[in-house]
């Protein structure tokens, strides 16, 4: 369960959309159609689409798998599984970069078409980084494990906003 969620987190995470807040629109809560909304306050506007599809999104895949490294301390029998874990998650965040379109759709079906797709290529990430960190997991010692599945302290790494 550990391995899906922790496989779960890392291809969410390739990208740096975060949470919207969500409350109340201009005229409430509910379907709010806005510019630059899909179904309601916050989703798919130019700022979303700029964190999850835009330059700064390169390369957060990396940071992550570095940021792994840097807890787990690998050592050279688990480095060759742990270099199967960073080449599947770079495969990962590239299949999700590809899934971006040029553009914000201007169309409401067109924003609904374009997180479907991104939404599936989350869950092919998904499966192409989840048997890497399978095979990695499977050769951590217990107190990389603990380091690795900690939900507190400075080392904690599944976070879902590191602000």
């Amino acid at each position: 369960m550990t391995c899906t969620l922790a496989a779960f987190a890392l291809a969410s995470s390739m990208t740096t959309a975060v949470a919207q807040p969500m409350g109340p629109g201009p005229r409430g809560f509910g379907w709010d159609m806005g510019p630059g909304m899909m179904m309601g306050p916050g989703m798919m506007d130019h700022g979303m689409y700029r964190r999850m599809c835009g330059p700064g999104a390169a390369g957060f895949a990396e940071w992550r798998v570095d940021r792994l490294e840097e807890i787990v301390k690998p050592t050279e029998t688990q480095r060759g599984k742990f270099d199967e874990l960073k080449a599947a998650s770079a495969k990962a965040a590239e299949a999700m970069r590809s899934a971006c379109p040029s553009e914000v759709p201007l169309t409401m079906p067109g924003r609904l078409a374009a997180m479907e797709k991104r939404m599936d290529a989350t869950l092919q990430a998904v499966k192409t980084v989840k048997p890497a960190l399978d095979a990695f997991y499977a050769t951590l010692d217990t107190e990389q494990k603990a380091r690795l599945d900690s939900n507190s302290g400075p080392r904690r790494f599944w976070r879902w906003r590191d602000r």
